[in-house]
């Protein structure tokens, strides 16, 4: 039997992986995500006072004190999830090669979390957002954008 191939579809506060067995199948989906704390604004995160928020939020006060955006925070916290999801499902075999598309920053993100056994899979990166397509027109696209690579298994 194939190996499947994966595309991951993200953007900073949603994502969705779609699963594609033969060239030509219209991709089914496997699991979507979503992470509201990246759309929120950096004073809902942080509180309007010190002391005021809520006790999970004093790691991003902390970072904020760095000088760093809570929000960037939450969008890594969401990328080290999907990359989590996906590290797992591969030592499950559950894939064998991966397309990431994701709009420029959230991509830069994804990538530079990519860990060392992925890295030989990820074989097709795109800097799109595809997050706001309807999923039979994303699926259709999925299916047409399949990168013609012969894999080593």
């Amino acid at each position: 039997a194939m190996i499947p191939h994966w595309f991951l579809v993200a953007d900073a506060s949603r994502a969705w992986v779609y699963s594609q067995g033969r060239r030509g199948d219209l991709p089914e989906l496997v699991r979507g995500f979503r992470h509201d704390e990246s759309r929120r604004r950096t004073q809902d995160l942080v509180g309007d006072r010190p002391g005021r928020a809520p006790k999970q939020q004093a790691g991003v006060r902390a970072v904020l004190a760095q000088g760093t955006d809570p929000a960037d925070v939450e969008k890594g916290l969401f990328a080290d999830e999907l990359m989590t999801f996906v590290l797992e499902a591969l030592r499950e075999k559950k894939f064998s090669s991966m397309s990431i598309i994701a709009p420029p920053p959230m991509l830069g993100r994804l990538r530079a979390r990519v860990p060392r056994p992925l890295a030989s899979r990820v074989i097709d990166e795109r800097a799109h957002n595809y997050t706001r397509m309807r999923e039979a027109e994303l699926r259709s696209l999925l299916r047409d954008i399949r990168p013609r690579v012969p894999l080593a298994m």
